[in-house]
């Protein structure tokens, strides 16, 4: 039992002991020195082989040229018996009118006369005159046969068809190179004449003299192949058809084209053969013209160049064993210092630094190695930098609960319905077009009733509930109320201004559910009684309960508004009615007290401190979009709120940032952040937060994004005085990767700055909301939309403040101002206000980063000013190239 329990069964055997091998330096030389004895000896071997290629080349070339010359000879010939048969035929007027004549008294002596008399002149072997029909009248090489039919043979069967044909003319054991062409007196064919050269011993002699290689013209179609004229010897020009024959045959297969080059014997002596066939008109062969070069004289200078490299291998031999010897010691030293580091690297020392003595591969390895060690280095640094200072960071403090939590609630209150009746008519014909006039609308009265810290309460058909409490409440409702209808007014549309109704008193709120959903609703006599009031009012007119009427009565007197009691068609309880025109005008002459109009244009921020804003009824428990499931509330901004929630369809935990109402009322700032988050969500790069989606709810846009745990760089900054140089180094390379990333597709982010950076607990940097902080367009004239962003005032480039359209430089400066910021503790311009700010930003010069740390390197301040140039022009022109030089700096 005891023996069991020290030695289980199932434990892992020991590794085995590795034998002693030979050393690194002794395979060295022992794989160099084996390697230079092969090298030598396959290289007098390959000399030898080489040297028959060469010298099969070098023959083959000349037979080539051999070719080639017999192509250009035969072709000059063609052309010359072209020209002397024209001559002959076409040179005298009167000669079509002799042969015409001597055709149709069928005087075979007078055409061989001419053909004689013409023979000498002209110099061909033969001619032929035949009559149209291709028979023959007078021929020089027979002249007793007269009426043969020759219509059969190529050259004439395509004389008769084309008026001029050229191919090779074999006669019994003879070859000619010929040429037919037509006789014609005027339009009318008279007959042809065929004339020729013959391919003769002198033919052959004068394709060597030119081409310096043997030639052989064989006749082949009739009977066994037949040498008909050469160059060569007589013992050798008797060999060359049996040896042809030996060697596959090439006559038999010129059917098929050239049968290229041969190796043959002749004379006791090896021999390059190249067989080109000679084709008559028809292009079949009919003989073949054979090149022919000995091997022997190419051979004999490679042979002696073996020989001598065989006895220059055996010094070289000698003399690199010597030289293998002494490069694997000086090889060894840097390997050994390599391994001794790695072997350090292995156990967590990453402080070794391999001397680069070297410009070769080794050089380049170990050069390499000390950037992984650096790159180690600076991920170890930043782990142990973030791990130091999350010991010494508050504890973050849970969210508040919203504004208007999830669990019902009552009291006393104001509500506003208002029934938007924009999209009615095109709700029909055409869907789209009635949801986006809707949708534009409702964002108008979102943004409207938060401005008098209202909340949207419920969204029913075309009818939106808004709720307000607290003091001025009623006041308050109908300010908004008269800012809806007094558009229509102006715009002279009053018959499609809503209509809108106001009831104050008790009522209870909350959230239904609905499916898997939780939408608002009111219930209460106070919501029943706003129902009777909208269905006695009309277009434009502002229906109030007689309770709301009692608190707006004495403000109403004095705007010099009386407004009469009235009794309802469907109900007799009293009502009051403001028409359009009257709510417009107290409106639009201010005439109502300033509480009807001021609050925060903003919701309300709940208990103290930094809790968060909150904009809606939307907390824990709540389903955005019908798919994100909010668990909690990360933080809000000045761009709205940030929620964590689960995406039910994936099953992923994201983030989920809500907008500001104010700012979902701005079509065209919906609009350019859709078009920006389109360009977003190609970024997939580890250092950039990723964008997945954007959404409405309750006409409110919002974002899904890519949920990470960690501490923004701003929260490092403010817990330390700045960043370890090697984590800094680290940051700054990350920042830039992830930058280059966005810019690749287009995505400039106008907002980097150290709050939109967060680091993972692992040191791994993710770059933050992209395209978010942008200019809104602008309301009215000379007012500005709280929220007006272009990005924050410490990080913008001069010509931003400038009012110029940034481009990838202007990120540039700001990471120059981050770098800065991390490794001095400070900004390089700091302002009480932004104008204080900017100037110092537009006029002053940088103050030299090494003032404010005295051992910054000079290559980091280097890179930091020329990040923050003022010109452009004078800035790196590409987070590539900023990454570059950030990436030669070591930790």
């Amino acid at each position: 039992m005891a023996a069991e329990a020290a030695t289980p069964t199932n434990a892992p055997a020991p590794p085995a002991k590795r034998r002693r091998s030979l050393g690194l330096g002794t395979r060295i030389f022992l794989v160099i020195a084996l390697v230079v004895a092969l090298a030598i000896g396959a290289a007098v071997v390959f000399s030898f082989v080489v040297a028959e290629r060469i010298a099969r080349d070098t023959a083959g070339a000349d037979l080539a040229s051999t070719g080639q010359i017999q192509d250009t000879f035969r072709d000059q010939r063609y052309d010359q018996l072209l020209l002397s048969s024209y001559l002959f035929v076409q040179g005298d007027a009167y000669l079509s009118a002799y042969i015409a004549e001597a055709v149709s008294t069928n005087d075979t002596a007078s055409i061989l006369d001419l053909l004689s008399e013409r023979q000498v002149d002209l110099g061909y072997d033969f001619a032929i005159v035949l009559d149209p029909q291709g028979r023959v009248l007078a021929r020089t090489d027979r002249p007793g046969v007269v009426g043969e039919d020759l219509s059969a043979r190529p050259l004439v069967d395509r004389v008769l068809t084309d008026y001029e044909a050229f191919g090779v003319w074999r006669e019994g054991d003879d070859l000619y190179y010929s040429v037919a062409i037509p006789i014609a007196r005027g339009a009318q064919l008279i007959g042809f004449l065929v004339s020729g050269f013959a391919l003769s011993d002198d033919t052959a002699a004068e394709v060597k003299r030119v081409s310096r290689s043997e030639v052989a013209y064989v006749a082949t179609g009739e009977g066994s192949p037949q040498v008909v004229a050469s160059s060569l010897d007589g013992q050798v020009e008797g060999e060359l058809v049996a040896a042809l024959t030996a060697a596959g045959d090439p006559l038999g297969d010129m059917a098929a084209g050239s049968a290229g080059e041969h190796e043959v014997s002749l004379g006791g002596e090896r021999w390059l053969v190249r067989v080109t066939p000679l084709v008559d008109a028809g292009r079949e062969p009919v003989g073949a013209a054979v090149a022919l070069a000995p091997l022997a004289p190419q051979l004999e200078p490679f042979r002696r160049i073996g020989r001598v490299l065989a006895i220059t291998g055996l010094v070289a031999l000698a003399l690199a064993l010597l030289l293998a010897f002494t490069l694997a010691r000086r090889t060894l030293k840097p390997v050994r210092q390599l391994v001794a580091a790695t072997a350090a690297a292995r156990g967590g020392d990453y402080d070794r630094q391999i001397p680069v003595e070297r410009g070769d591969e080794v050089g380049e390895l170990a050069d390499s190695f000390n950037a992984l060690l650096s790159d180690l280095r600076e991920k170890r640094d930043m782990e142990t930098y973030i791990a130091d200072l999350s010991r010494t960071m508050p504890e973050p403090v849970a969210p508040a609960e919203p504004v208007a939590p999830l669990a019902a609630s009552g009291g006393e209150a104001t509500f506003l319905v208002v029934d938007l009746r924009v999209g009615v008519a095109a709700a029909a014909g055409n869907p789209q077009v009635a949801f986006d006039r809707f949708s534009a609308e409702l964002s108008r009265l979102a943004q409207l009733a938060v401005a008098r810290r209202g909340k949207l309460a419920g969204l029913a058909g075309h009818r939106v509930w808004v709720r307000f409490e607290g003091d001025g409440r009623t006041y308050r409702a109908f300010a908004c109320a008269g800012e809806m209808v007094r558009t229509y007014v102006e715009a002279g549309r009053t018959a499609a201004a809503p209509v809108v109704a106001i009831a104050s008193g008790e009522a209870a709120w909350g959230a239904a559910a609905f499916g898997e959903e939780r939408r608002g609703t009111t219930l209460g006599r106070t919501a029943q009684r706003l129902e009777t009031l909208m269905r006695e009012a009309s277009a434009g007119d502002i229906a109030i309960s007689s309770e709301a009427e009692a608190e707006l009565r004495s403000t109403l007197a004095e705007a010099g508004v009386s407004i009469a009691e009235q009794r309802g068609m469907v109900s007799t309880q009293p009502l009051f009615v403001i028409d359009a025109a009257t709510a417009a005008k107290l409106i639009g002459d201010q005439a109502l007290p300033t509480l009807a109009s001021t609050g925060p244009r903003t919701a309300t921020r709940v208990g103290g401190g930094d809790t968060p804003v909150t904009f809606s009824s939307i907390g824990p428990g709540a389903v955005v979009g019908g798919r994100f499931e909010i668990l909690s509330v990360i933080g809000a901004g000045g761009m709205g709120v940030v929620y964590k929630a689960r995406d039910r369809e994936l099953g992923d935990v994201v983030a989920v940032k809500m907008l500001r109402p104010d700012l979902a009322g701005d079509v065209t700032h919906v609009t350019r952040l859709r078009d920006e988050l389109r360009l977003a969500r190609r970024i997939t790069h580890p250092n950039v937060l990723r964008t997945f989606d954007l959404g409405e709810v309750g006409g409110i846009p919002f974002i899904s994004m890519e949920y990470v745990r960690g501490v923004t760089l701003a929260q490092l900054l403010d817990h330390t005085d700045r960043l370890a140089y090697s984590a800094g180094i680290s940051v700054g390379k990350q920042l830039c990767q992830g930058l280059a990333a966005a810019h690749e597709v287009g995505v400039l982010h106008r907002d980097i700055k150290p709050a939109n950076l967060i680091l993972m607990p692992n040191g791994n940097l993710k770059l933050m909301d992209f395209g978010i902080a942008r200019p809104i367009q602008r309301t009215e004239p000379g007012q500005t939309v709280e929220g007006w962003l272009v990005g924050t005032p410490k990080y913008l480039a001069p010509e931003q403040l400038r009012g110029e359209e940034p481009d990838a430089r202007a990120d540039i400066y700001a990471c120059g101002v981050v770098l800065y910021e991390m490794f001095t503790g400070t900004a390089p311009f700091e302002g009480e206000s932004y104008v204080e700010l900017a100037t110092k930003t537009l006029r002053e010069d940088v103050p030299p980063p090494k003032q404010r740390w005295a051992e910054m390197p000079p290559e980091l301040e280097a890179i930091i000013m020329k990040c923050l140039a003022k010109d452009p022009k004078e800035r790196y022109a590409s987070a590539e190239a900023l990454l570059g030089d950030l990436s030669r700096l070591k930790a």
